[in-house]
């Protein structure tokens, strides 16, 4: 037998806005877990019932994302599945009243989008066509074959940024503590490899553009082939690579 521990986070919404003829909400209680990437649940509680939702196919997003982009008579279809004992449309409405208040209760904590925020986002997905490049050329650098799976970076709603590993699907913290760099536990390539993403890292926080020889790399008299990508596949993904606004050629 095997036991793992396991940190989830738990949303507490209370005074929920009450509707003509229904009144007021109890606490709703809601736990996201994340399995992984395009993999999660969601249980909610209110009052003395509970109601549970497992998705296994989300495409590239996490739980909460994804619950806030569906309908809410979807989540509700889904909750009821998980075995409740009541049924018919009022205890439907009911589970439809609570999807939506869960949705308002998520948007709220979403972050403000002032213009750094923005231009942050937008460097961000500079820097994943980046890693798709890189992973669509020669030995295919980023890109798990198993799990069919791409490595990107994610950034929270605390402008915090993540590497999304391609071959362990771990969540790598990529931003200093305390001014000292982390050690990057569950990042499975090399050092090469970690000192370009931390070029992105860095490109994403300031804008300043990666030099186009992180890309292919070779050694100073240019006689070798660090990442063994091949003459002709190094040129094609310095070509791809330099059309992007991360690279500076």
């Amino acid at each position: 037998m095997k036991l793992s521990n396991k940190t989830l986070t738990q949303l507490t919404i209370t005074d929920a806005p009450s509707q003509p003829n229904t009144g007021a909400l109890d606490p709703i209680r809601v736990i996201f877990d994340d399995f992984e990437r395009g993999r999660g649940s969601m249980l909610v509680s209110c009052f003395d019932a509970a109601w549970y939702a497992y998705w296994g196919a989300m495409g590239d997003t996490d739980v909460r994302t994804f619950v806030l982009g569906c309908d809410p008579g979807y989540l509700a279809d889904n909750l009821i599945r998980s075995g409740s004992t009541r049924q018919g449309a009022t205890h439907r409405a009911y589970l439809v009243r609570i999807a939506t208040t869960v949705q308002s209760a998520l948007r709220q904590q979403l972050p403000t989008k002032t213009p750094q925020r923005l231009a942050r986002e937008e460097r961000v997905k500079h820097a994943n066509a980046l890693i798709r490049v890189i992973s669509d050329h020669g030995r295919r650098f980023f890109f798990n074959k198993t799990s069919r799976r791409v490595a990107h970076i994610e950034m929270d709603n605390n402008g915090k940024l993540f590497w999304i590993d391609d071959y362990r699907a771990t969540r790598v913290y990529m931003d200093t503590v305390g001014g000292y760099e982390t050690r990057w536990r569950g990042f499975s390539h090399g050092g090469t490899l970690k000192a370009l993403a931390l070029e992105m890292r860095n490109y994403i926080r300031t804008g300043e553009q990666i030099n186009i020889a992180y890309i292919c790399m070779s050694n100073i008299a240019g006689d070798s082939d660090i990442w063994g990508y091949g003459k002709e596949a190094s040129k094609a993904t310095r070509h791809a690579a330099a059309a992007l606004p991360i690279i500076r050629s």
